[in-house]
């Protein structure tokens, strides 16, 4: 993530020799939406557009930087194709994060709400009337 901020003229390079377009613009841009996604992942903020922008990330880097179809050196396609796969790995994990329930029971936000909600003996805290199991309907009635 900090990576395409420190080594940006490394990386803009190397992006270029892959044929991305304005390399020098979309290696930070990559970093930006990797590094929103991940901020908003672990705060458990924003998360539906934090994992978007994770998705859009992988999408838009997985077939240009590895494109195993277009190298012809078998151990480099075969470098090629594990980076394409565990990166469709990685977005198939960036949509599960997406389908999570907000808020996220283990996001660093969350352990303070937990913390804070009403608990037994508050005066805020109403506990649902329990329901008698001893009591069992009989068969349904006809109704004419």
């Amino acid at each position: 993530m900090a990576n395409h901020f420190v080594n940006l003229s490394y990386l803009a390079a190397y992006a270029a020799a892959k044929g991305v377009p304005w390399p020098d613009v979309a290696v930070p841009a990559a970093g930006v939406l990797i590094l929103f996604g991940g901020v908003a992942l672990v705060l458990g903020r924003w998360t539906r557009p934090g994992a978007a922008a994770i998705a859009l990330f992988w999408i838009g880097v997985t077939p240009m930087m590895h494109d195993f179809w277009n190298v012809t050196d078998p151990a480099a396609r075969a470098a090629e194709f594990v980076n394409f796969t565990k990166n469709l790995a990685l977005l198939g994990g960036t949509a599960f994060a997406a389908a999570v329930a907000e808020p996220w029971p283990v996001a660093m936000g969350t352990a303070r709400a937990r913390r804070e909600r009403p608990r037994a003996g508050d005066a805020a805290w109403h506990p649902a009337p329990r329901q008698s199991h001893s009591h069992r309907p009989g068969p349904p009635t006809r109704l004419d």
